[in-house]
């Protein structure tokens, strides 16, 4: 039986909601998804590379350039 993470609010750092995002994304979660993990992490720091470069990946996936784009080069 796995577990859902606690909901992004919860979380008191920024690598918690980093990882718990990665570790959505690796497992596929049918729950929950990695997006307001990596939103609240970046609305604590907007410029964390890794969150950036996370969420840059997952938009590109959904064919929108332009926003990935914006989040590879603040990372």
């Amino acid at each position: 039986l796995t577990v859902p993470p606690p909901k992004p609010e919860e979380f008191k750092t920024i690598e918690e909601l980093y990882l718990a995002g990665q570790r959505l994304e690796q497992f596929h979660n049918s729950i929950r998804s990695a997006d307001p993990y990596y939103a609240e992490a970046l609305k604590r720091d907007p410029d964390d590379y890794r969150t950036n470069i996370a969420v840059g990946i997952r938009l590109a996936k959904r064919g929108l350039w332009a926003d990935a784009e914006a989040h590879f080069r603040k990372a």
